[in-house]
Formats: C-alpha cells, sequence, structure tokens
C-alpha cells in the first residue's frame, strides 16, 4: 500500500470515527433527555411554538396591514413544519437505547431539512421585523400629523 492510499485510509477512519462518536454522544443525550428529544431540537420546538402562537395573534387581529398578516401566515407554516419534523425526532418509548439511536441517526437525516427551515424563519423575522418598524413609522407621523393639526387650531 502506497502512502497516500494509507493516508487516505487514515482520514476516512478518523471521519468515521468522528461521526460515529457525535452520533452515539446525541443518541445518549436523547437517551437521558427528559424532553424525548436532543436539546438542540427541544430548544428548536420551543421556539418554533412561540412563533406559531405569535403568528397566529398577528393573523386574527384586524387592525394588522395585508402585509404582516401574509409574512405572519408564511412564519406560521415553516413553524408547522418544523414543530412536525421534530415531532418525528421524539423517543416513542422511555430509556430504550436503540430507540435513542435511531432517532440520532434520523436527527442526522433531517438535519439539511432542519437548517433550511430554520434559515427561511431567519429571512422572514428579518421581513417582519423591516414590516413592523415601517408600520411604527407610519403610525407615528399619521398621529404627528394629527397633533400638529389640532395644535394649530
Amino acid at each position: 500500500m502506497d502512502a497516500l492510499a494509507a493516508l487516505g485510509l487514515v482520514g476516512n477512519v478518523i471521519t468515521f470515527v468522528d461521526f460515529s462518536w457525535k452520533l452515539i454522544v446525541n443518541a445518549h443525550e436523547i437517551y437521558e433527555s427528559t424532553s424525548d428529544t436532543s436539546n438542540d431540537n427541544y430548544s428548536l420546538e420551543v421556539l418554533a411554538s412561540d412563533i406559531a402562537k405569535l403568528s397566529s395573534n398577528i393573523i386574527t387581529n384586524a387592525a394588522t396591514p395585508d402585509n404582516l398578516v401574509e409574512l405572519s401566515a408564511q412564519c406560521h407554516k415553516l413553524a408547522d413544519d418544523l414543530l412536525g419534523i421534530i415531532q418525528t425526532l421524539k423517543r416513542k418509548k422511555k430509556h430504550i437505547r436503540w430507540n435513542s439511536f435511531v432517532i440520532a441517526v434520523k436527527e442526522v437525516w433531517k438535519q439539511e431539512k432542519i437548517d433550511k427551515l430554520v434559515a427561511r424563519l431567519q429571512q422572514l423575522q428579518g421581513q417582519v421585523m423591516v414590516q413592523i418598524q415601517f408600520t411604527l413609522y407610519w403610525t407615528n407621523n399619521l398621529l404627528s400629523s394629527m397633533n400638529l393639526r389640532r395644535w394649530r387650531r
């Protein structure tokens, strides 16, 4: 075996050991978890639930501008999609190591989809913030002009 082939083999072995170790650590985290999922997914679940609740409140408020309603509807759908994926990454049976390992493997498989949903939610967050700032600016200007007219009388 030549030196480059040996070096390539060692690199592949190290990559496999690193991946396996991360998988085992994640499976152990899920096994020990009181939320039946990894800490990262639990945090995402809490955030997605909050986004779904807040967006529902914005959508149902009659005074909300149409642009903000549309953005909130998109946020709500993405949050629901994220919650759906996280539900599939929850341990079904308590304290069964194999089940935790299977969930850890599924988490690796679905990580790219989770990352895409989170990135899209972050983009929408920026758009919502701009829309809210514009609405506040416009409302403030309207109130200022109304007060100015009142003072001129």
